[in-house]
């Protein structure tokens, strides 16, 4: 019977997580296993549509969600990327984005109306050896960067003004959210900066397959790319079709002679690279090999140390292709690391991002049990003895009522109330002290449900009262 008794508190204390301070909403979320073995602070992508319990209790600019571990307490960075009318997209990062351990993989998502503050981290979300993040989820102007480093991509798209071509804009639909639509020289240009080797780049793309635009355009042109130094020289991801529209994955980089291109003829009309279709593109590259990775798996690797990656004085672009090729392309979700990135890395990213619905499974909402209790609090400090000093407790609950109040006064006194109300935050609850001291307050308030809260304070009592003062110096 003992050994029943371990086992079912055991159980109880799995099915019942503690509660993050002062929100009432939760959901809980389940997400699939990393690839290939467990993955250390992992920007985990959230995607939830329409959700009724988020349209119902959730502030409008969505600042009070919040993510913690399946503890329920403890809380997780995060970046919110979009939110509107019960809609998020957001990116949280996971301490440990476990293989084989389904626990280590659920989190809650918290939501409170009541509180206002913003619950993002989005710098600590892309803290693990980013130099650069841009979702380009802008609508307009400049593409953000979500690091700590701040490195505003400018915009530097185009005004075509020719009747064939549209202008390029960041503000289209994308695979994530919104992202660019790069039409011939449009592109994204960053300042200079630092970044050696190792080194991960990786990138969203799709071929805009708009019929017009390729005839316009008989030989070779770039589907879309993140390079370094933005045109012919260094560190370049591409899907490239060359003047006899083989498609390729192109690497490119220069030797300080001129480019050297490392590519792939993936054939004619490959399904890899069709048109109106997202693949993940990415390269990596550390000290002895450089690998290009298509959908996160690898594509093909070369010996070749490209020490032009190591060049210091240039801008990276997004969008214009290799020898200022027109590109018309559809971007998301750049990325720069100053690791090269494993595979089961970004075979993750590449499975959680392709279909982020797939990759966990949303819980039922859950509505807090228990007693929010914050503050109790004197009218007036420091008190009177002999007077009655009357407290306020800020204390609720979301379901049921307030079965019970017991306060110990400090003195050796207690009293115990029965509100039956579900907010107990207007009334008054007395007591008189008859001696001058330092008294710890502690009220205990239980609900409905059973569940209880405690909260404390310590008050200080004078022996009499100081009427209209004057200054006895």
């Amino acid at each position: 019977m003992k050994k029943l008794g371990v086992f079912l508190l055991f159980f109880n204390s799995i099915i019942y997580s503690a509660w993050y301070t002062g929100w009432f909403y939760r959901k809980v979320i389940t997400n699939s296993f990393a690839a290939g073995g467990d993955l250390t602070n992992f920007p985990l992508l959230v995607v939830i549509s329409n959700d009724t319990a988020l349209q119902s209790y959730a502030s409008n600019n969505g600042y009070d969600i919040l993510f913690t571990l399946k503890d329920g307490t403890t809380k997780l960075a995060h970046e919110m990327e979009y939110y509107s009318n019960g809609t998020i997209i957001a990116w949280i990062k996971i301490p440990i984005l476990s293989a084989i351990e389904q626990d280590s993989n659920i989190i809650y998502m918290y939501y409170n109306t009541s509180s206002s503050s913003d619950q993002q981290n989005k710098n600590d979300v892309w803290s693990e050896n980013y130099a650069g993040v841009w979702h380009l989820a802008e609508t307009s102007g400049d593409a953000s960067d979500s690091t700590v480093n701040a490195r505003t991509a400018v915009n530097k798209f185009a005004t075509e003004g020719n009747g064939i071509y549209p202008d390029g804009t960041l503000d289209t639909a994308a695979l994530i959210g919104s992202g660019g639509h790069f039409i011939t020289n449009d592109r994204l240009e960053t300042a200079s900066f630092d970044l050696d080797l190792p080194m991960t780049i990786s990138a969203w793309m799709m071929a805009d397959g708009t019929a017009a635009y390729w005839t316009s355009y008989p030989g070779s042109k770039a589907f879309g790319g993140f390079s370094r130094c933005g045109q012919s020289d260094a560190a370049s991801i591409w899907k490239v079709s060359d003047s006899s529209m083989q498609t390729r994955m192109t690497i490119l980089t220069t030797n300080g002679s001129g480019p050297i291109i490392t590519n792939t003829a993936l054939g004619k009309n490959n399904q890899a690279f069709s048109t109106n279709q997202w693949v993940y593109v990415t390269m990596t590259s550390d000290h002895t090999q450089t690998r290009a990775h298509l959908n996160g798996r690898n594509y093909f690797t070369t010996n070749h140390l490209y020490s032009d990656l190591m060049y210091k004085s240039f801008s990276w672009n997004i969008g214009m292709g290799r020898y200022s090729l027109p590109t018309f392309s559809y971007i998301d979700e750049c990325r720069l690391s100053s690791v090269a990135r494993s595979t089961n890395w970004l075979f993750t990213e590449y499975t959680n991002q392709i279909d982020p619905v797939s990759f966990r499974t949303l819980g039922a909402a859950e509505t807090f049990s228990g007693v929010s209790f914050s503050s109790i609090t004197p009218y007036s400090s420091p008190c009177l003895a002999n007077e009655n000093t009357v407290f306020t407790l800020n204390a609720c609950v979301i379901t049921g009522t307030i079965a019970s109040v017991n306060i110990s006064w400090g003195d050796g006194q207690s009293s115990a109330y029965t509100p039956g109300i579900a907010n107990i935050s207007t009334e008054n609850y007395s007591h008189e002290y008859t001696a001058r001291n330092n008294f710890s307050v502690t009220a205990v308030v239980t609900a409905s449900s059973g569940m209880a809260a405690t909260n404390s304070t310590v008050i200080s009592t004078l022996p009499y009262r100081f009427y209209n003062p004057y200054n006895l110096s």
